[in-house]
């Protein structure tokens, strides 16, 4: 035990417990917290703190100099429900930012009584959606809170899971509250001994936070909940807490659910969230290292270099029979390193398996990993890969004519053309029950293609004599076409196509893609 720790634990009984005895509201924690943030140090002035925004949610963003970009701590405040804010808690979140090398997004959620459960817990899974939405993969976020905010982070993966948005890398919970009956040995065991509260506080919250909802609710009390399919998740309490025991059940109902990657640290002395006190408890310190040691075992490494060191492995998720064989010829034309993740259509219904769910919520393809962001629609990934990787390759310079007509281009593949080709495909299966429909679709089909087969000429492409990636992202389009016919009275189409598929990264695709039935 550090003399920091013994001269200040007496020193906040005196001020805060002695406090909750006279008036055991969760209320009382408004002022407390207020006066505690007015004792913090400032951030050192090397870490940018900023109000922003995920989504409609507003956050504080704390980053460290060169921190990743393709990664994220969302961090959600502890205060009871009703108190805290994401500048109580900058002792904490300025340290996680530095030695992570990754930004902390801490939720500022709207808080009780103004707005009671779940008024919170929308906020804070807006915000992960919103920061999956930017593109950082799921796999690359870690969701981390105290006491409050330790529930609401617990709450949220249940939701998550629940709901099939991608999981994250990691939780961390530090002296979380669990459970709203309270059914814990330590609530009452550790009454006296703990710093902050007595157990006559306990029973203001649920009035305050959840009125009306079963305190049983598992995004109330996830100790209730199935514990089943959470992420690694590490447990930081005081062994004289109150709250104790709601870590260690826990983690205990995680472990027999399977989940092995769970880390229980139970530490002798320390009084509740003390690692928000970092500014002047070393055991504030030590217990941040242990989280940094654990967040880091889990949260992926940036994407490895290639052999020319400067450029990322880009991962693509690749469904057979899908416009994602376009992304794999784009690769191959610029010859840039990535790695395959195939996937099977369902043999029944020919859609694509719950697996791409988990990559992107849409569970569709293509959708690639790119430094570890995750991109979805084969127009943003074209345009993405080309600016990014093509060095002047496969696009017109931009902001010049040619590059207004190559992104007219691109947004017309999966924008015009493809809503009647679509249509085409789906009512080609209900036969005669179709044929009111057939004629609009036809006059709309025949009007795109004669568009197209006027601006192409023979032995041309789309933007005139040279091949561009305009050419790849409308080859669906054209295969699609000829595969059912559409393409017989448009020469120049026909023979766009046929030396678009004899390029050797068409090829070359094909061979890693697999089979390909519009090839």
């Amino acid at each position: 035990m550090s003399i920091q720790l013994f001269l200040l634990n007496p020193i906040l009984r005196f001020r805060i417990k002695r406090r909750f005895k006279k008036k055991p509201d969760i209320l009382e924690l408004r002022p407390v917290m207020a006066e505690a943030a007015a004792m913090q140090k400032p951030v050192p002035a090397d870490i940018d703190v900023a109000p922003v925004k995920l989504g409609d949610i507003r956050v504080e963003r704390l980053a460290a100099p060169d921190v990743r970009t393709d990664a994220a701590f969302l961090y959600i405040h502890g205060g009871g429900w009703v108190a805290g804010s994401p500048e109580t808690h900058r002792a904490l979140t300025w340290r996680l930012t530095r030695q992570l090398g990754i930004p902390v997004y801490a939720v500022d959620y709207r808080l009780a009584p103004e707005h009671p459960f779940p008024a919170g817990l929308d906020d804070c899974i807006a915000a992960y959606r919103a920061l999956i939405a930017s593109g950082i993969a799921g796999s690359n976020i870690v969701i981390g809170g105290d006491s409050a905010g330790g529930n609401l982070t617990m709450a949220l993966a249940l939701r998550l899971r629940d709901e099939g948005v991608p999981m994250p890398a990691a939780l961390v919970c530090l002296s979380p509250a669990l459970d709203f009956t309270y059914s814990g040995a330590s609530v009452l065991e550790n009454g006296k001994a703990d710093t902050f509260f007595v157990p006559e506080i306990m029973p203001t919250v649920g009035p305050i936070y959840h009125p009306g909802t079963d305190a049983k609710h598992p995004y109330l009390s996830p100790i209730f909940g199935d514990a089943s399919g959470l992420p690694p998740t590490l447990f930081q309490v005081g062994a004289l807490e109150m709250l104790r025991d709601d870590s260690t059940r826990m983690s205990a109902n995680m472990k027999a659910a399977g989940n092995t990657n769970v880390q229980l640290e139970v530490w002798p002395k320390v009084w509740h969230v003390w690692q928000i006190m970092a500014d002047l408890l070393p055991e504030g310190e030590k217990a941040i290292g242990d989280i940094v040691t654990f967040v880091k075992k889990h949260l992926p490494q940036p994407t490895p270099k290639n052999t020319t060191g400067n450029t990322p492995m880009i991962k693509v998720h690749h469904l057979n029979n899908s416009r994602s064989q376009r992304i794999l010829w784009l690769l191959e034309e610029l010859q840039l390193p990535y790695e395959i993740i195939k996937y099977q259509r369902d043999a029944v219904t020919n859609l694509a398996p719950p697996e791409l769910k988990k990559i992107h919520p849409l569970g569709k393809s293509p959708v690639i990993e790119d430094e570890g962001r995750i991109i979805a629609e084969s127009g943003a990934i074209v345009e993405l890969i080309t600016q990014k990787y093509g060095k002047g390759k496969l696009a017109p310079a931009a902001g010049t004519p040619a590059y207004d007509r190559y992104i007219e281009w691109l947004h017309f593949a999966e924008g015009s053309a493809m809503l009647p080709l679509m249509l085409a495909l789906y009512t080609g299966r209900l036969g005669d029950a179709a044929a009111p429909l057939q004629p609009r679709i036809t006059s709309e089909l025949d009007n795109y293609f004669s568009y197209m087969n006027g601006l192409v000429e023979k032995g041309g492409y789309l933007m005139g004599k040279e091949f561009s990636a305009a050419d790849i992202e409308n080859s669906f389009v054209l295969e699609a076409g000829k595969m059912r016919g559409f393409l017989a009275n448009y020469p120049n189409l026909l023979d766009l196509i046929n030396r678009l598929q004899a390029r050797p990264a068409y090829k070359a695709a094909l061979e890693k893609g697999g089979a390909y039935a519009f090839a």
